[in-house]
């Protein structure tokens, strides 16, 4: 389904459909983006020419979320998506936004990231392709890894690490509280953790080549 103008699914709840694409086309204004709590997306494409996608809700997404074109503006909601996120265009989110990778088989971060906050439920691990750049806080919750690989990632807020953080020879820059009470970071290479901030606990450090 490709869509011109706003998708307004707020009373939608019926709304889940398991295969095929939202496509969101505008090419002459900004557009709307709503959906029931209780509703999602399957495969959500963004190529909005130049214009804004802004979300009024919190959005569900159970496959891949791309931007091939365009912007979309989270505002303070809250995404959810179980596949894939890739994109060439705009990811814009303030405050209190999170993207949250809750899927239940192995997700990537394929292109350059630029968000507010990002949240790790997957026990399957999310790994990062291409650099992660967080002005607000990483959540990565018990039994969840995130690989960034030979990456960077920049956190400018709180790093909450409870599951296991690796990296080669990647950077970790945790430029706010970094806290690995419960969690875990290995290096199978020579990987960079930068702490800039307050260390609450480096939790169990590993080295694997």
């Amino acid at each position: 389904i490709t869509v011109a103008g706003d998708f307004d699914g707020a009373n939608g709840n019926n709304f889940t459909p398991t295969g095929g694409t939202i496509t969101l086309d505008g090419s002459a204004a900004d557009a709307g983006l709503s959906l029931h709590s209780t509703a999602n997306f399957y495969d959500l494409l963004i190529n909005n020419g130049s214009y804004d996608v802004d979300a009024s809700s919190n959005i569900n997404v159970e496959n891949d979320f791309t931007i091939s074109a365009g912007e979309i503006d989270l505002g303070s909601y809250q995404i959810n998506i179980k596949g894939d996120i890739s994109s060439s265009g705009i990811l814009s989110s303030t405050g209190s936004s999170v993207f949250t990778m809750n899927g239940s088989s192995a997700q990537t971060l394929s292109t350059a990231m630029n968000l507010s906050n990002l949240t790790i439920t997957n026990t399957s691990g999310v790994t990062a392709n291409a650099n992660v750049t967080l002005t607000g806080d990483l959540i990565l919750n018990s039994s969840c890894t995130y690989n960034i690989g030979t990456t960077t990632t920049v956190v400018g807020g709180t790093s909450d690490i409870n599951g296991t953080l690796t990296m080669s020879t990647g950077n970790y820059d945790a430029n706010g509280t970094f806290d690995a009470s419960t969690g875990y970071v290995t290096f199978t290479g020579a990987g960079t953790l930068n702490l800039a901030g307050n260390v609450t606990s480096l939790g169990t450090v590993s080295y694997t080549h």
